[in-house]
């Protein structure tokens, strides 16, 4: 009856040995599988947030390519030719006849040469025998005609048949004339009186 008891308390004590060396061996695979899986899942999060970054990288090079190349594009356009909706290198675009507005006793032509400048001259009524004129090259920088060679002559017409008589007043004289919403203000060093000159372009009949 002892040897019953003592074969039954044995293998009772084995089987339950055995339960829990396998419910360990289960708990560890399960541990090793959960640890696998997350690693999995930490490399998948990885690439997916450097390929955000690169991605992001990328749009942000080609954004500032892009911008320098429109930058590049509109510091390099030549002389005499103007940028979309830009007339302020465009030479032809201040081409034509002008008359002053301030006195009504100027006008002023405006011609293209072949150099990349433009010749400017005006001409300003004192009477009907006499009248003064400017004539200067002008090159243009930002909507502003700048130019150092203006030479002035005062010229008087005699009534009768000797002809007329001209005198140099000076010669490279400075000033600009300022494009202000297509009108050209006339800054003239040697002339104060220059500055009273507002001249706008006459329209040309189509």
């Amino acid at each position: 009856m002892r040897i019953k008891r003592f074969l039954a308390t044995t293998l009772s004590t084995a089987l339950i040995a055995e339960i829990i060396f396998t419910g360990c061996g289960d708990t560890n695979e399960a541990t090793t599988e959960a640890t696998t899986a997350t690693t999995v899942a930490t490399e998948a999060t990885t690439e997916s947030t450097e390929a955000t970054t690169e991605a992001a990288t990328e749009a942000a090079i080609e954004t500032a390519t892009e911008a320098t190349t429109e930058a590049t594009t509109a510091d390099t356009g030549s002389v005499g030719v103007a940028h979309e909706d830009d007339n302020s290198t465009d030479l032809g675009f201040y081409e034509g006849n002008y008359n002053d507005t301030y006195s009504g006793r100027a006008y002023a032509t405006v011609e293209k040469n072949d150099d990349d400048t433009l010749h400017i001259i005006v001409h300003w009524g004192a009477s009907a025998t006499e009248y003064a004129q400017w004539e200067m090259n002008a090159t243009v920088d930002n909507g502003t005609l700048v130019y150092s060679d203006s030479k002035k002559t005062n010229c008087t017409t005699a009534d009768d048949e000797a002809g007329e008589t001209v005198e140099v007043v000076y010669e490279n004289g400075t000033g600009y004339f300022n494009d202000e919403n297509g009108s050209l203000y006339w800054y003239g060093s040697e002339d104060e009186s220059c500055r009273d000159c507002v001249f706008e372009r006459i329209p040309t009949e189509e």
